[in-house]
């Protein structure tokens, strides 16, 4: 029986960037998914999903009564949360 050595070969890891989100262009989302928000027309609905569009402007899929609306960032609010009487 012959025993040759094994090489493995490893690509190199880049390193992560040193600029911060801001600095880049990018900003922290407003709402996360779950959150339930208002429309500008005052529908209440749930963020289903978050996206950017090709020009860097954040949408959002927002359901409202079973039907999916496809809002901009700045067409949402957050809603009130209501405290409940114990």
């Amino acid at each position: 029986m012959v025993s040759k050595t094994l090489t493995i070969f490893r690509p190199k890891s880049r390193a992560w960037p040193k600029e911060s989100a801001s600095s880049q262009g990018r900003e922290m989302k407003k709402f996360a998914l779950g959150d339930v928000v208002n429309s500008d027309k005052g529908r209440r609905g749930v963020v289903r999903a978050a996206y950017r569009s090709k020009e860097g402007q954040q949408f959002y899929a927002v359901e409202k009564d079973g039907a999916m609306d496809y809002l901009e960032e700045d067409r949402l609010s957050p809603a009130p949360r209501v405290e409940l009487a114990a």
